[in-house]
């Protein structure tokens, strides 16, 4: 098992720098950004699922519970690759994606662990 100072931190330092070689366009890493993003994800995943403090509906979802979960991360990685298409126009739209990925992680995170912003 790895220790925790390399732990926490592995899946966010893969993700950023996956999308460092998308935004300085390193083309020979294409591939390999993807995949560490793609894994980096992956691990996010895994990890808040195994650490919500709520307990998930026993609803029936419109989107399989995979799809959810990985839908901000293809907001992102999908303004990845709009943003290195080389239109400035794409660009602008692959930006918007991955700020509103971001923010949908962010707000994610922030309803499964309601004490961070706690305010009583």
């Amino acid at each position: 098992m790895l220790p925790r100072f390399i732990y926490e931190p592995l899946p966010f330092a893969l993700f950023a720098f996956s999308l460092c070689s998308f935004i300085f366009q390193l083309e020979n890493f294409y591939l390999w950004a993807a995949l560490l993003m793609l894994l980096s994800s992956w691990m996010l995943v895994k990890r808040s699922n195994y650490r919500r403090t709520d307990s998930p509906t026993t609803q029936p979802h419109k989107l399989p519970a995979f799809i959810y979960e990985s839908l901000p991360f293809a907001y992102i990685i999908i303004g990845c690759f709009a943003y290195i298409s080389g239109v400035d126009l794409m660009a602008f739209v692959g930006l918007f994606a991955i700020i509103c990925g971001m923010g949908i992680f962010v707000l994610r995170e922030a309803n499964r662990h309601a004490f961070l912003f706690n305010h009583y």
